[in-house]
């Protein structure tokens, strides 16, 4: 596959813009792939001379990375993980695959392959890697920052006390929701509530109980 050889890093790029200021310009970003051709300028330059794919161009405020293996990709594939970690790539037309790899790696692994309608949150990218989006044809793209994860519920410390003479012993105790404990509480008052019917009637709440 032509891409394969443009999966490797060599890197060296300028300093790049701050990190708020490369994401900002990467949310809600809209585009079609572009012709990225590999061209030896230097070396080792190990798949010949030039090799061309369409691939994301990211833009120049990102800080995108152009050169790797002796190769000058133009325009610029490869995005720096500091500036990727925190967005999300989605492909809204034909398909394409994620790449990542450190800058001297013969060959960058796939960690995502997208077909249309599919999405991608980009995270866990180490210092000095990079990352590419690239295909054997052409696609379509949206990339935006990845929203938080919404807040989850906080544990409460619970405790129950039995202080009726029909059960005995130490209070339990845990952590636990505020949904969790209130179902528990819910289930427990129903338990006394049986507990305290007179005997007819709690025989016949338990004899309405199907059989297992």
């Amino acid at each position: 596959m032509i891409c394969a050889a443009a999966h490797a890093g060599c890197v060296a790029a300028a300093a790049p813009p701050s990190l708020a200021e490369a994401r900002s310009d990467l949310d809600d970003v809209a585009g079609a792939s572009e012709l990225v051709t590999w061209t030896c300028t230097a070396s080792p330059c190990p798949w010949g001379d030039s090799l061309a794919n369409p691939a994301i161009a990211w833009p120049d405020q990102a800080g995108p990375v152009a050169t790797r293996l002796g190769y000058t990709a133009s325009p610029a594939p490869y995005l720096p993980a500091a500036q990727a970690n925190g967005i999300t790539i989605a492909i809204d037309a034909g398909s394409a695959s994620v790449y990542a790899g450190a800058p001297a790696d013969d060959a960058h692994r796939v960690i995502a392959a997208l077909a249309t309608g599919e999405s991608y949150p980009v995270s866990g990218l180490g210092d000095g890697e990079v990352l590419s989006v690239q295909s054997d044809g052409d696609f379509s793209y949206h990339t935006q920052t990845t929203p938080p994860p919404p807040p989850g519920i906080d544990a409460i410390a619970a405790y129950w006390r039995c202080n009726i003479p029909e059960c005995t012993g130490d209070p339990w105790t845990g952590a636990t929701d505020a949904a969790f404990y209130a179902l528990a509480a819910v289930a427990l008052l129903g338990a006394l509530i049986i507990l305290f019917l007179p005997r007819t009637q709690r025989a016949a709440v338990s004899a309405s109980a199907p059989a297992r």
